[in-house]
Parts: structure tokens; C-alpha cells; sequence
């Protein structure tokens, strides 16, 4: 198809309602709206009497949505550019041994550790996307291997370093840490975690409208991709 085929095509379109009920239905927004409104409502109902709709309730299952939805937001910004990222969970351990074992074993502070991780996942994330995108390898194929080989470090280091997979003792080191009361404690009798998830940002459209492929997180290795060759370029 060429494009002056496709302009023609695309000419007699009505453009898509803004508003009005037509014009939500047709919003992607409105089925995962819809979706958490039924679950809400199918709980309130089951489990309203069970604690699900006191305080505690609520603060227990949105402690659990906002750590799902820090670890998510970007895994659905990849999605939304069709790229996978499949060393997400195992570089969540990765990462957690890392932060862990410099406090337990060398009495480092929680920033310090904290940035060592920071920076070994941005590390790894780049060089995820670099991959991804400079070689053109599929990301799913190369956050497969990347998975394995974290999975693989993870448990060879820790058992040679610490002999176990897990880092005992860390609660106690970080006792009189400064940073520690803020990332555990709670503000307003709730968890400190909920103002991360509150605090996520949003997935807006630029106003340029050109898609960005990158994996692993990485904003160094993201790049305009093409648009597909099935894809019916926009009109001027």
C-alpha cells in the first residue's frame, strides 16, 4: 500500500468520538478501569465482613499493589513499545543480595548499598537494551539468557562468598541507620511504600507520537523505532 493509498483510505474515516459514551468505550484506559472496579466490588462483597474494607484491609492490599506497581510501570512501558524484559524477577534477587551483603559482611550505609544496586541494574538493563537494539536481537531471547545468567551468579557468589542464599542479620545492622525508618516506617498509618505506588508516573503520549525501543530500563539504549511495514503512515 502506498502512502498516497493509504491517505486516500484513511480519508474517508470518521475520526474517533473524544466524548460520550461511544468514545470511552472505545478509550484502552476504560477496560482496566472497569476491571479493577468489578474486582473491588467482588471482594467487598465475599470478603466486606472479613476486614477487607477496614483500614488494616486496605493497607495491606495496597502495600502489595504499589510493590507490584513500581516493579510493573516500567515493564509496561516495554510492552507498550513490543519488547519484553524476562530478568525482572531474577534481577530483583540479584539486586537484594547486592544491597544486602556490603551492609551484613562491611557495615556500609543504606545509601551506599543502595546505590551499588542502582547501578549494578542499570548496568544490566543497559546492556539488555545495547543488545536489544544495536545487534537486533529479539529482547525476549535476550532477557531469557540474561535471567539465567543472573540466576546463575546469584546463587554461585553467595554460596562461595556467604555459603548460603540468604544474607542473615540485616534488620540489625540497619537498626540505627537514618535512611531505614524512612523506607519501612509509616506516614498517616500507612505504609511508606504506598507513596511510591501513589507516585508513579503516568503513560503519556508525547507529543512527537514516535515510539521508543528499549529493554531492561535502560534510557541510554532506547531509540526510535520504525513503524511497522503493516502500519498506515499519519496524515500531515
Amino acid at each position: 500500500m502506498t502512502i498516497e493509498t493509504a491517505k486516500s483510505v484513511g480519508a474517508g474515516r470518521k475520526p474517533a468520538p473524544a466524548f460520550g459514551l461511544k468514545g470511552l468505550m472505545l478509550r484502552p484506559e476504560l477496560t482496566a478501569l472497569i476491571s479493577t472496579i468489578v474486582v473491588f466490588v467482588v471482594f467487598a462483597v465475599l470478603a466486606g465482613n472479613a476486614g477487607f474494607l477496614t483500614l488494616v484491609g486496605t493497607r495491606n492490599y495496597l502495600q502489595v499493589a504499589a510493590m507490584i506497581g513500581i516493579i510493573g510501570t516500567p515493564v509496561t512501558l516495554l510492552l507498550v513499545a513490543g519488547e519484553f524484559d524476562l530478568s525482572v524477577g531474577t534481577m530483583i534477587g540479584a539486586a537484594g543480595i547486592i544491597v544486602a551483603y556490603p551492609i551484613v559482611n562491611f557495615g556500609w550505609p543504606l545509601w551506599a548499598a543502595a546505590g551499588l544496586g542502582f547501578t549494578f541494574a542499570a548496568l544490566v538493563g543497559a546492556v539488555n537494551g545495547a543488545i536489544t537494539v544495536r545487534l537486533s536481537i529479539p529482547s525476549f531471547l535476550v532477557t531469557l539468557g540474561t535471567m539465567f545468567i543472573l540466576r546463575g551468579l546469584g546463587l554461585a557468589v553467595s554460596q562461595l562468598v556467604a555459603g548460603t542464599t540468604q544474607v542473615y542479620g540485616l534488620k540489625a545492622k540497619l537498626a540505627g541507620d537514618p535512611l531505614y525508618p524512612l523506607l519501612v516506617g509509616n506516614y498517616l498509618e500507612m505504609p511508606v511504600a504506598l507513596s511510591g505506588g501513589s507516585a508513579l508516573p503516568c503513560l503519556v503520549r508525547t507529543s512527537s507520537a514516535t515510539p521508543a525501543s528499549a529493554t531492561g530500563f535502560s534510557l541510554l539504549a532506547a531509540t526510535p523505532m520504525r513503524p511497522p511495514r503493516w502500519a498506515c503512515p499519519s496524515r500531515a
